[in-house]
């Protein structure tokens, strides 16, 4: 097998994405012939497209959540509530497939669930020192139901997709 050695980072203050050293250790196993390191280095390439997607995304909130009011006028009071959920869905979904092809595959619900949720407490803290914007627990509530509903949806697309019978997921 073949374990990849450094960290993919994102410092959010500066905005830039820290990638260190990959050092990949090879077993010396070979797969009927096949080079598997040519395997594990398409795997590594389309995990560090899904979190570079994820990380924009992220971004994409945190600019959102920097204005002063909300791009969409006119809505209903509570409206905001299902903005919040349906923002936080994609961001469950990309996180857990993120997380899944780099390769974590136990309590993957529960990691992509608690990280988009803790993500969403620190979008409300941001928005406390947003003129014009306020924190709400009520947001906070909406932004862990979507990330519930998104880190549903990506275990049964994983499921479905890779016809997976674990209890891992």
């Amino acid at each position: 097998m073949f374990e990849p050695r450094g960290s993919l980072a994102f410092d959010l203050p500066t905005g830039r994405l820290r990638i260190t050293s990959w050092q990949i250790q090879e077993n010396k196993i070979k797969d009927n012939g096949s080079d598997m390191n040519k395997d594990h280095d398409i795997n590594m390439r389309i995990a560090i497209i899904y979190w570079f997607i994820t990380f924009g995304y992220m971004g994409i909130i945190f600019f959102l959540s920097s204005h002063q009011s909300f791009p969409i006028h006119g809505l209903p009071e509570h409206a905001d509530k299902a903005v919040h959920t349906f923002i936080y869905i994609p961001l469950a979904f990309l996180l857990y497939l993120s997380l899944h092809t780099s390769g974590l595959k136990k309590s993957l619900f529960a990691v992509a669930f608690i990280c988009a949720g803790i993500y969403g407490i620190t979008d409300e803290f941001h928005q406390y020192f947003v003129p014009g914007r306020h924190a709400s627990s009520g947001d906070v509530a909406a932004d862990f139901f979507g990330a519930f509903l998104g880190s549903t949806g990506a275990k049964h697309f994983i499921k479905s997709k890779f016809n997976f019978n674990s209890q891992d997921f």
